[in-house]
């Protein structure tokens, strides 16, 4: 059985954002440089299914996961602090929603 592009690209976006929405849901904490977590992984993975990533999927939350949270941030009009804080949370998994 073959799956069409258009189709792995809608399973991989509807994956993520089900990952975001359990990490937002699952959990209050925000997120920021210097953190390491498996919920920092799916934040990567959402943001490079946005095309605002392409480092590798470390759950390491380094430089260039804050600058794509900034972008993110600066794109839908939110605080661009790079944290990646349930807001930011709830705002990317509507993107994915929605891409």
């Amino acid at each position: 059985m073959s799956i069409r592009a258009s189709n792995k690209r809608w399973i991989a976006a509807l994956s993520a954002a089900l990952m975001v929405c359990v990490c937002a849901s699952a959990s209050a904490q925000n997120y920021s440089l210097g953190d390491e977590a498996d919920e920092v992984a799916t934040i990567q993975t959402a943001l490079k299914q946005l095309k605002l990533y392409s480092a590798g999927i470390t759950g390491h939350y380094g430089e260039k996961t804050e600058a794509a949270v900034k972008k993110f941030q600066k794109a839908k009009g939110l605080t661009q602090d790079g944290v990646a804080s349930t807001a930011t949370l709830n705002a990317i998994t509507s993107a994915l929603k929605n891409a």
